[in-house]
């Protein structure tokens, strides 16, 4: 064989082991893509299917929360989408207790077979125990077959209401009597199996919804007229309804009466105890040792300087005079026996740098007040009394005083943090502006608010302990409660308004005397959770004329009186004997919750939301107006019940 030959053989056998080599490495290549790309979208599946079946659980909660029959235990099949939402049916139902004992692997391969069968994309059952204290979720989604479960074990402990609280217009436990032309616009119930326990005695009453009576009481109206024969009364001297005669109410003759499921208890929650003492910052020690220097007194159209530390006896500025503390970065102490500043006199503080001033005596101030200048900064402490008073300015880091307070004032005046720890009284007067930056902590025998403006301007913290009463007239308006504390004897809004920072909140705790009066407002237009008051003395409760309150009302053990033309929008909480309802005091969603007090209306008294009582009457043309949104808007917490299926207690996920 030729060269040439010899050499285009091997040229030939090595490009076949060329191709056959990028044979192999194209088949591995393609084999290991297909791979790669079958486990990705196992991987898919599997993910998508734990997502589905977690889902599941989350559904199968929001019918726990729902499900206050207890019958919807067994398992259910559907889809989510975002075009239609959680579309499931109930496949199977369960018995209380049902499978419980059982291995978990049984309902697994119901659960299995559910999805397989009916072709979902998410299956789970719920089961639980005997009690109901404990419940299972096996849930499973499915993708492409792919099947991924979790089990999800709850024991529920607290609570106690296996029933809702705020499901009618009106529930009462002993009675409920309607006279005149008072109306309950949605569904009644009782406990009471006791004949006439509804009593339907006026002509013009209705009763819009269904009405249910007690577990096993007498379902008839006495009297009702004769099926045969209708001008005939029939008498069911057992029913639990009752009315007049047949001519009256005959929307009676079809209404639905029914009996409740099980008996209601409700029960009051446990009355809080008052807030905790007020924790000053300390008051503090005032210095020794400074140079006296006596009396510090200027007057006419003079000024005086100040530049270094020391002791005078009393400090005085009038006529137009003006005294100035020129700090230059230091930090000054000034001890005094007293401070006054009158006519048009002032006092400057010049920075950079802090004035400490420390009197043993009192402190008046009107004239021209207090200025600042170049982040000059004055805190001032008072062992004495304090009063400012007068068209002035006045502005101060931190004002702590021990004695009697008065901030009458026409001007503004400003302070970061005020402090009063004293037994006696604290008041606020002038039609100027008093503006707290920061905290306000007032520990007094008596608070009085009377015309102008305080502005808490969303400030750390604002608490009040006021030994008597505590007291807003004059249109007084405080603004910007953030986190506030009042704890008084008495809280009297004669005429004035109290409002919150967005956000903010105020706890109210009166142990003698609560009211509010004239046109007054407390949190007009809030959160009804941001405000609560806990009265819990034994003097009536008098809500009277054109108030506004929105929030959480708790009474103790007193009467309540809401009338005039004011309006309350939130939650009563009444252990008292009597909530009096009467005018037109109720033209907001609220929700009275008095299981052992008499509810009464009068007159055009009106409630949108509902009503839970031991004995509720209404005449005149009151009448109850059940809101759909008042469970969700008052749940059992608010009431401070705990929750409605009682509180979670453990919570156990497995696969």
């Amino acid at each position: 064989m030729s060269p040439r030959k010899r050499q285009t053989g091997y040229v030939l056998f090595t490009a076949l082991i060329v191709i056959l080599v990028l044979s192999v490495l194209t088949t591995t290549v393609l084999t290991l893509v297909l791979n790669d790309s079958m486990q990705l979208n196992r991987t898919e599946a599997r993910l998508e299917a734990h997502y589905r079946a977690l889902s599941g659980v989350e559904v199968a909660r929001a019918i726990l929360e729902k499900d206050s029959t207890k019958n919807l235990r067994g398992i259910f099949g559907g889809r989510i989408s975002d075009s239609e939402g959680a579309v499931f049916e109930f496949l199977q139902p369960f018995d209380l207790g049902e499978y419980w004992g059982e291995d978990t692997q049984v309902v697994r391969d119901a659960v299995i077979g559910a999805i397989q069968s009916e072709q979902t994309e998410i299956a789970f059952a719920i089961l639980s125990s005997d009690d109901d204290s404990e419940v299972k979720i096996v849930s499973y989604g499915n993708r492409n077959s792919v099947l991924e479960s979790i089990v999800l074990n709850l024991a529920f402990t607290g609570g106690g209401y296996e029933f809702p609280i705020f499901d009618m217009a009106v529930f009462s436990d002993s009675y409920i009597g309607l006279g005149g032309s008072a109306r309950i616009e949605g569904r009644a119930g009782t406990n009471s199996v006791t004949p006439g326990a509804v009593d339907l005695y006026g002509g013009g009453v209705m009763v819009t919804d269904t009405i249910y009576v007690g577990v096993d009481g007498d379902v008839h109206v006495n009297p009702s007229p004769d099926p045969d024969a209708h001008w005939i009364a029939v008498e069911y001297p057992d029913a639990v309804v009752t009315r007049s005669g047949i001519w009256n109410n005959t929307w009676l003759n079809s209404h639905p009466i029914q009996n409740l499921d099980q008996y209601r208890e409700y029960v009051l929650p446990e009355f809080p105890d008052a807030p905790p003492s007020i924790s000053f910052p300390s008051f503090p020690d005032f210095p020794g040792g400074l140079p006296d220097v006596g009396n510090l007194s200027v007057g006419g159209n003079k000024s005086a300087t100040v530049s270094e530390s020391a002791e005078y006896g009393s400090i005085s500025v009038g006529g137009s005079a003006e005294l100035i503390f020129n700090l230059s970065g230091r930090d000054l102490s000034i001890r005094a026996s007293s401070l006054n500043i009158s006519g048009s006199g002032k006092i400057s503080v010049i920075g950079p740098g802090t004035l400490n001033m420390y009197v043993d005596g009192n402190v008046s101030i009107s004239g021209n007040g207090i200025t600042s200048q170049n982040s000059g900064r004055f805190n001032l402490y008072v062992n004495g009394s304090f009063n400012s008073s007068g068209n002035n300015n006045v502005e101060l880091a931190n004002l702590y005083t021990k004695g009697l307070t008065d901030l009458g004032n026409s001007g503004q005046m400003t302070i970061e943090n005020l402090y009063v720890d004293s037994n006696q009284g604290f008041s606020t007067s002038g039609n100027g502006t008093l503006r707290i930056s920061s905290e306000f902590l007032v520990k007094a025998s008596s608070a009085s608010f009377s015309s102008g403006i305080v502005d808490f301007m969303n400030g750390s913290r604002q608490e009040f302990q006021i030994a008597n009463t505590m007291s807003l007239t004059g249109n007084a308006v405080v603004n910007g409660i953030s986190n506030g504390v009042i704890n008084c004897a008495s809280l009297n809004v004669g005429q004035g308004h109290i409002n919150l920072a967005e956000e903010g909140d105020l706890e109210v705790y009166a142990s003698t005397g609560f009211n509010m009066g004239g046109s007054s407002t407390l949190n007009n237009g809030g959160d009804r959770e941001s405000v609560r008051v806990d009265y819990a003395g034994t003097n009536n409760l008098d809500l009277t004329g054109n108030i506004r309150y929105t929030g959480v009302l708790n009474i103790l053990q007193a009467d309540a009186d809401l009338g005039g033309s004011g309006e309350i929008d939130g939650l009563v909480i009444s252990g008292g004997p009597n909530v009096n309802l009467h005018g037109n005091p109720l033209a907001k969603v609220i929700a009275i919750y008095a299981p052992n007090s008499t509810v009464n209306m009068v007159g055009s008294a009106t409630v949108r939301g509902a009503i839970v009582a031991d004995r509720f009457v209404a005449g005149g043309s009151s009448k109850v107006v059940f809101e759909s949104e008042t469970e969700e808007l008052f749940p059992p917490g608010t009431i401070g019940l705990g929750d409605e299926e009682g509180q979670e207690d453990t919570e156990f996920w497995s696969r």
